[in-house]
């Protein structure tokens, strides 16, 4: 007989919604504009000049760590997700292209030259979203929707090394790291559901690319507990959808149902050779390992989002995390059964009151790693990461990007911030956060120069009020940020 939990016909969307999730889901659905768009981006270029204009955006906002200073380097930018650094200090900047503002927005890559001129570098063969562009090896490699692709840094060519990533969905491919000889690198790519079912928040992409679920990357044998939706894909008031975890909206399994894993898989972490080749599973289990890194020892660490309050199996309480990622196999790293410190989903601090208690979908489980770190409050949103060396201060400390909830409970911020985890002694503390709740600065990369010597922060930008992801234009910034002093 088959397990069938109903916790309501439609779940209503949580207050807090989660907007990293928001970006990932709008994304999937944005299509990329006519090649008279793009040309238009392109023939403008000089007008950006070599400078953001006037009006920079103030300081004042900010309580920075004691001993450093912060300072706006560009802004006017429109969502700006990613930054890198070429071997002469170009910075190149990416804008995730996304139909939050409102207006026409395509994906592009700018470039500032040392002497502050600002110019379009790249504003085609590029897909929407735009996740993470790192400069590696004389070439800039490319996270973009479904893909992973490199760009030459002299004409602007974009190469496609790794296609057919799973690309509809909650999230995508993720940032980029480098494996510390060089010669390989590693990409994580998200969950396309809030938890290993597809329901009704996942309608915006599902109802246009409808049959694609979860894709665990390797064999996973079903507990048969199926959950029960309106049935959003039809007119029919009264008709409903029955959808167990790993298969097609309204697609029904039965316990013991085998579904076959796959490389290209969702919530995992992946890596290849330089040129694409040699593709290989490193970690899975990971809802959206949307931040990676390597330390100066070689070690790898992911920043992962916890699951929401939403959707046919939503989770409550479960905070975002830190990972260290094992190379020496491919572990499993908990999702969508093990949450939180690797903890089972059916222990109480996930239930959401008044829907029936949550259970497995898995039926057996491999060993589950345990975090580092859990990243306080929830739903902080973890971006991208990077590690500092001791040019900076906090030698060996990772820095992450907390874009922050949408919609956090008035007067309050949730995320909006950078911290420092220290590694060894496994603590988290602000390095950069707000003053006073506000929809400003929602940061999501950071990038050292070459020497370490100073931080550069890509802030999104501005959010109208309530709509989620509704991202105001030309509000977006890169900070930088300096020691005054060198901590010992």
């Amino acid at each position: 007989m088959v397990e069938k939990n109903i916790p309501c016909k439609q779940i209503k969307p949580t207050i807090i919604i989660l907007f990293a999730s928001t970006l990932f889901i709008f994304g999937s659905l944005f299509l990329l504009l006519s090649d008279n768009i793009n040309n238009a981006y392109a023939q403008s270029a000089e007008l950006i000049g070599n400078t953001s204009g006037n009006n920079a955006p103030t300081i004042d906002i900010f309580n920075l760590t004691t001993g450093y200073t912060i300072e706006p380097v560009v802004w006017n930018l429109t969502a700006p997700d990613s930054i890198t650094f070429d071997d002469n200090g170009n910075m190149y900047i990416g804008e995730a292209g996304y139909p939050f503002t409102n207006i026409p927005v395509v994906p592009r890559i700018l470039k500032m030259e040392p002497n502050g001129n600002l110019s379009v570098f790249v504003d085609n063969k590029l897909n929407s979203p735009i996740v993470d562009i790192a400069f590696h090896d004389g070439l800039i490699y490319l996270s973009h929707r479904g893909k992973i692709s490199t760009i030459n840094t002299t004409n602007g060519q974009v190469d496609d090394l790794i296609i057919g990533l799973h690309q509809n969905g909650d999230h995508g491919n993720n940032q980029i790291a480098f494996s510390p000889d060089g010669k390989r690198f590693f990409f994580g790519t998200g969950s396309a559901t809030n938890s290993g079912v597809v329901g009704g928040d996942n309608f915006r992409w599902y109802s246009s690319i409808p049959g694609v679920p979860d894709v665990p990357a390797k064999d996973v044998t079903l507990a048969g507990q199926n959950f029960e939706t309106s049935n959003l894909l039809t007119a029919e008031k009264n008709d409903n959808a029955t959808t167990g975890a790993f298969v097609p909206f309204n697609t029904p399994t039965t316990p013991g149902q085998v579904v076959k894993g796959q490389l290209k898989c969702t919530s995992c972490i992946l890596s290849a050779n330089l040129d694409g080749t040699d593709l290989k599973l490193v970690g899975w289990g990971l809802r959206n390992p949307s931040g990676l890194a390597f330390n100066e020892d070689g070690r790898l660490f992911a920043a992962n989002h916890g699951a929401d309050e939403r959707g046919s199996r939503p989770i409550a309480n479960d905070n975002d995390q830190l990972f260290e990622i094992k190379l020496n196999e491919t572990a499993f790293y908990g999702w969508p059964d093990f949450l939180g410190n690797a903890e089972p989903v059916t222990d109480p601090k996930f239930q959401i009151k008044n829907l029936p208690p949550l259970q497995f979908v898995m039926q057996n489980h491999p060993p589950v790693e345990k975090p580092l770190v859990l990243l306080e409050p929830v739903h902080t949103a973890v971006i991208q990461m990077a590690f500092a060396n001791k040019s900076f201060g906090f030698d060996g400390d990772a820095f992450v990007a907390q874009i922050g909830s949408h919609a956090p409970p008035p007067g309050t911020t949730v995320g909006q911030n950078v911290v420092h985890v220290n590694i060894d002694n496994k603590t988290v503390s602000d390095f950069i956060s707000l003053k006073n709740p506000t929809t400003l600065f929602r940061p999501t990369d950071i990038e050292f120069n070459k020497d370490g010597t100073a931080m550069y922060i890509v802030d999104w930008g501005n959010l109208r009020e309530p709509g989620p992801g509704d991202t105001i234009p030309n509000s977006g910034i890169v900070w930088k940020v300096t020691p005054i002093t060198i901590q010992k």
